[in-house]
C-alpha cells in the first residue's frame, strides 16, 4: 500500500508573480492536446523527472474525462465547496480551513474502481521529514498522529473525487517504495484528497506551509490551485531535491520576501538543489 496526496487548495494568503516563461510556452503547447495524449505525456515526464507541471486547462479537461461535470466542476471553482471546509482542529493553524476525503485506490487492478473509505484522514508523518518548530513560523506538533476534520458533503457527493481519484491511479509507480507506518503488502493505495483554504488579512505569518521545506510522508503529491483572491506578488511553489535541508530558513531571495527574516541559511543549502520554482498564476 503506497499514498497519494492531493492538495486542493483556496488560497487567499499567498501572492503570485509572472510564471517563468519556459512554463508558459509549455502551457501553449498542450493546450491543444486530447485528454489521452496528455495523460500519457505527463507519463512520460513524471517517469523522466520525478515531477510534472500541468496547466490548469489541461487538468480540468482531463476531469471532465475522467467523469467530472461542469456543475461541479463550476462550484469547486467558485469557492462553494472550500467554504464549507472545517477549521483546522490545530489551534495554531486558526487561519486554516482543511479537510481530507480519503479513497481507496485499487492500485491498477483489472475492474476494481476507486472506493470511498467513508471515515475520516489519520496521517502519522515520521519527525525526520518535517522541520523542527524552530525554524516554524506556525508552532505545533507536526510528526504526531493527526485524524482530520471530514470534507462538506458538497465535495463528497460530488463527481469530483473520483474524477481526480481515477487520474492519480494512471498515475501510480509500478513499485511502490517503503513507507512508515503503511502495510506494503496491500495491493490497495490510500489517496486522500485533502481541501485547503488559506486565510490571511495581512503580512503575517499566515502560510498554507509555515514549516518550510519539508516531506508529507507520501510517495506521490500533487497540488491543485483553486483560486485566489486579492493576491498580488509571491506565493512561489517549489520542489527540492532530497539534498536540501528541510526547514523554514532565509536566504537572499527568501528574506526579500517578507518584512522580518526567518532562522539563518542552513548547511547546504543551495539553489542548485531546486528543481522546479513557479508563481501559480492560473487556477
Amino acid at each position: 500500500m503506497g499514498s497519494v496526496p492531493c492538495h486542493l487548495v483556496a488560497d487567499r494568503s499567498v501572492h503570485v508573480e509572472t510564471p517563468e516563461d519556459a512554463l508558459e510556452s509549455l502551457a501553449g503547447v498542450v493546450e491543444q492536446e486530447t485528454p489521452e495524449a496528455a495523460l500519457l505525456r505527463i507519463q512520460r515526464e513524471l517517469g523522466q523527472r520525478n515531477f510534472v507541471w500541468i496547466p490548469g486547462s489541461t487538468y480540468r479537461k482531463m476531469l471532465k474525462w475522467k467523469g467530472a461535470r461542469e456543475e461541479d466542476l463550476l462550484a469547486l471553482e467558485a469557492g462553494k465547496m472550500h467554504a464549507e471546509v472545517p477549521r483546522d482542529p490545530e489551534p495554531n493553524m486558526y487561519f486554516r480551513q482543511v479537510a481530507f476525503h480519503r479513497l481507496v485506490l485499487s492500485g491498477g487492478r483489472e475492474g476494481h474502481a476507486p472506493l470511498e473509505a467513508q471515515m475520516p484522514g489519520v496521517t502519522q508523518i515520521g519527525a525526520e521529514e518535517i522541520c523542527s518548530d524552530t525554524g516554524a513560523k506556525v508552532s505545533f506538533a507536526r510528526s504526531k498522529t493527526r485524524t482530520w476534520p471530514m470534507p462538506p458533503s458538497a465535495y463528497a457527493a460530488s463527481t469530483v473525487p473520483l474524477a481526480i481519484a481515477a487520474l492519480n491511479e494512471a498515475l501510480l509507480p509500478e513499485a511502490h517504495h517503503p513507507q512508515g507506518n503503511i502495510n506494503m503488502d496491500s495491493p490497495n493505495v490510500i489517496n486522500d484528497q485533502i481541501l485547503i483554504r488559506i486565510n490571511k488579512q495581512g503580512e503575517s505569518d499566515e502560510s498554507p506551509t509555515p514549516e518550510g521545506v519539508h516531506q508529507d510522508g507520501t510517495e506521490v503529491s500533487s497540488v491543485t490551485l483553486i483560486g485566489r483572491r486579492g493576491v498580488t506578488r509571491g506565493g512561489e511553489s517549489r520542489i527540492w531535491k532530497l539534498d536540501q535541508p528541510a526547514g523554514n530558513y532565509s536566504s537572499d531571495q527568501f528574506g526579500s520576501m517578507k518584512k522580518r527574516l526567518s532562522i539563518k541559511t542552513p548547511i547546504h543549502f543551495s539553489w542548485e538543489n531546486c528543481l522546479f520554482d513557479k508563481a501559480l498564476t492560473e487556477p
